[in-house]
Order: structure tokens, then sequence, then C-alpha cells
């Protein structure tokens, strides 16, 4: 039963990133335009809080003054260095086409950083206010969890995996990908369509295989990244392509 529990895991994961991957039709655009968003995502929770900050100064009591100018500023600080710190990335991803690691550590720092100040400063009004005042508290300003934080993180899934492809694979590698993604994933596919979908997925399975298997190495890698960014081991890499082996023979038997 585990094991059954394993394969469908994985199998799930490798369906969810390759189809992922196929809708990717430049990994350096296609990474501007995440990190737009997510920069985009993170302004506007700046202004968020700028506005809780003035209801707290005309609705709360002097006692939460320091804190609420310290989490505000922290806040200010800590997202500013995230924008910096992401245009970094994207500046460096576009105009050399390599990764800039240290970058894209001090963004995931300091976006942790962010994430605990907001949820400190969303905790004040709940110290503040009762009754109608918090509902409009919780409503209006609570927003990192219920809203913002999910649509950073979505935005940076795809980000992140296109950096791993970034970070592993050449110019004229990442080249032969796009070429397989154009074949395999046209606009028109209509991913709402479970047996439409299966049929590309198929596809670019079968063309990843047949352009880097005999290069193992290669592919090895190709299947870490699309295994999750964890390198398979021998048993997980036999399971993930007899899944895919499984999957095609039930369509030809179809």
């Amino acid at each position: 039963m585990e094991t059954n529990k394993k394969h469908q895991v994985s199998s799930e994961l490798l369906e969810s990133r390759i189809k992922m991957l196929m809708s990717i039709r430049n990994f350096e655009e296609g990474f501007v335009r995440h990190s737009d968003y997510i920069q985009g995502y993170v302004k506007e929770l700046i202004r968020n809080y700028e506005r809780a900050s003035d209801y707290l100064v005309q609705n709360a009591g002097n006692e939460l003054e320091a804190e609420r100018e310290t989490l505000l500023n922290e806040i200010h600080v800590y997202g500013n260095q995230v924008i910096q710190h992401l245009s970094l990335v994207t500046e460096n991803l576009f105009e050399t086409g390599k990764v800039n690691t240290e970058s894209w550590k001090e963004f995931e720092t300091h976006k942790s950083y962010l994430y605990e100040s907001a949820l400190k400063f969303e905790r004040l009004g709940k110290k503040a206010f009762t009754d109608d005042r918090l509902r409009h508290w919780e409503t209006d300003y609570v927003v990192l969890e219920n809203s913002i934080r999910p649509q950073i993180e979505n935005e940076l899934n795809t980000a992140h995996f296109i950096l791993d492809f970034a970070g592993k694979y050449t110019k004229d590698e990442r080249a032969k990908f796009l070429g397989i993604l154009k074949e395999t994933s046209p606009h028109e596919v209509n991913w709402e369509d479970p047996k439409e979908y299966e049929a590309h997925l198929m596809k670019a399975i079968k063309e990843f295989q047949e352009e880097f298997e005999p290069r193992t190495n290669l592919w090895d890698s190709v299947m870490e990244l699309l295994a999750g960014g964890v390198h398979p081991s021998p048993s997980e890499r036999i399971m993930l392509e007899k899944w895919n082996d499984g999957e095609q023979k039930e369509r030809e038997d179809m």
C-alpha cells in the first residue's frame, strides 16, 4: 500500500512539473514575467500596511505606536530588499543567461523576514481592536496568508523551476528544450481536457527521452528537475520510467 501511495504522489508531481515546463516559451522572458508579478505583489503588500498603519494611528491607542513604527519600517526595508535582489537575479539571467545565486539567496532570506514582520504587523490590530473595528481590520488589512503570500509563492514555483534549468543547462541545451516545448505544447492545447493534456504530456516525455537519455548524466538531471529538485534514487528513477512506459502502453492499448 505504501508503494502505491508513493507511486501516486510521484506521478502527480511529475505531471504537474512537466505541464509547467510545457507552458514555458522562453526561459529568460518567462522569469522576467514572474518576477514582475512577484514585485507587484510585494508593493501591494507594502501599500496595504501603509493604509493599515494610518487606520491604527486614527483608531488605536498610543501603547502600540512604537511597535507599529518599528514593524512598518521593517516591512519597507525587507520589501525593498526583496524587490532589489529579485531585480538583480532577473537582470543577470536576462543579460547573461546565468543565475545570480547570491542575490537569489538574499531574496529568499529577506522574503522570510518580510513574511515574519507582516504577520507581526497584522497581529497589532488583533491587540488593538474588538467588534466592528476588528472585523474591518481582518477584512481589509489581514492579507498575507489569505491572499498575497499564496500569489507570491505560486509565481515563485515557476520562477524557481526556470532557475533550476538555467543553473543546470547551457544556452544550447535550453534552446533544445524550447524546441521540444514548441513541438509538444502548441498554444491551442486545451489543458482542461485530460485526454488532450495526457497526449501532449506523453509526447513531451518521449521527446525528452529521445533527446537526452543517451547522455546519462543529462537525463538524470532532467529526472531530478521533474522530480521536484530531489535526485531520484535508482529505484525511484526506474519507477518514474516504468510509470511513463505504463502510461504510454495504456494509451496504445485503448
